[in-house]
């Protein structure tokens, strides 16, 4: 999910170029990249790791369809592990007066409203490059 927020952000300021897919390297024809050597910078990692987990030719278009449903994905599972301890709570005593419920946490609002910005931005940028994407 940070491989492609790095993606969605480097190409919100146009600097990879669509026309190519991003410039996802194929691992197999570069030397691996490791994040712990220090001349590695974090998009040159991401980018290897994209490089890695994607088909040569999936396309941008593609890497950011699954940026908003796997952020979604997990949104909902951070919702539900919140139900879930709400649920168990109901057998703690004073449970529910110091743990607001699910709808009520500040972590769930804080992940559905990035979940939202991350809507929006994919939009935003498919609608920019929508014949190159």
């Amino acid at each position: 999910m940070v491989c492609l927020e790095g993606l969605l952000e480097k190409v919100e300021n146009g600097s990879v170029n669509v026309w190519d897919g991003g410039g996802i390297a194929n691992p197999m024809k570069e030397s691996a990249v490791y994040p712990w050597n220090d001349t590695v910078d974090e998009w040159e990692y991401q980018r290897f790791l994209l490089g890695t987990f994607y088909r040569a030719g999936t396309g941008i278009r593609g890497m950011m369809e699954d940026l908003v449903e796997i952020h979604g994905e997990f949104v909902e599972g951070v919702e539900r592990s919140k139900k879930r301890d709400d649920r168990k709570g109901r057998f703690i005593t004073g449970y529910e007066d110091v743990h607001p419920r699910a709808e009520d946490d500040k972590v769930v609002k804080e992940w559905k409203g990035r979940d939202g910005e991350i809507r929006r931005r994919v939009k935003i940028v498919s609608k920019r490059y929508v014949s190159k994407l």
